[in-house]
């Protein structure tokens, strides 16, 4: 059994160059639980977690940057995060920085600038919040920004991004890889599937009535 290394490591993108700073008493486990999370889109970090989605596994490396005794964690990763400012950090106090997020960096994230986008791409407007559009037009401000934070693909059949996102000169909708598999599937369903949803949905009351879901379609068809 391998002995625990206490220490401060750094998660950096090879490519950008961008990095996270954390600190464990035993850093070889947090490797595997930051790479595990990351891999299942499940991450705690939104800044890290849109950076792997978008470029890949293959860019990411685990370096231990400074070994040290348990009891000196905080202080070290603090003097790092003073210093190296790393992109990838949200949380700029050593001591707050957990796995996982705080009721308040969840309101944080309900107050920042959101963008609203229709199926076909085309911006429809700007919101200050998740909150704002919540109350405007009765969505679900926490299904808002879980798109924005990539972990869902639409809300009320519309596509959201934080501003900040969205204005990046190289942004497109597929950098959330929810929306490119939901248009993988619609590309690969049969003619006959497709015209019976669109069907579906322009004659949706009579089909509610009678139970008949639109996940059951595509059995049906290949019958």
């Amino acid at each position: 059994m391998k002995n625990k290394i206490a220490g401060i490591y750094k998660i950096l993108n090879v490519k950008t160059g961008d990095f996270y700073i954390g600190s464990s008493n035993n850093v070889s486990r947090r490797k595997i639980e930051h790479f595990s999370s990351l891999r299942n889109n499940k991450h705690y970090n939104t800044r890290l977690q849109r950076s792997f989605n978008k470029h890949g596994i293959e860019k990411f490396e685990f370096i231990i940057v400074a070994i040290c005794p348990q009891n000196y964690l905080v202080k070290l990763e603090q003097w790092f995060l003073d210093n190296l400012k790393p992109k990838y950090n949200s949380a700029k106090n050593a001591i707050n920085s957990k796995g996982h997020k705080s009721y308040k960096k969840i309101g944080e994230e309900k107050q920042k600038e959101i963008v609203q986008i229709d199926k076909d791409g085309n911006f429809i407007r700007t919101f200050p919040s998740a909150k704002v559009a919540k109350r405007e037009l009765g969505f679900t401000d926490s299904n808002i920004c879980n798109c924005c934070n990539y972990k869902k693909s639409h809300h009320k059949h519309y596509y959201w991004f934080y501003k900040e996102d969205y204005d990046r000169p190289d942004f497109k909708i597929t950098d959330n890889p929810k929306i490119q598999i939901a248009i993988d599937k619609v590309k690969n369903r049969p003619e006959s599937y497709k015209r019976w949803l669109e069907y579906y949905h322009r004659e949706r009351s009579p089909y509610r009535k009678s139970n008949l879901k639109e996940q059951n379609l595509q059995t049906e068809l290949s019958r």
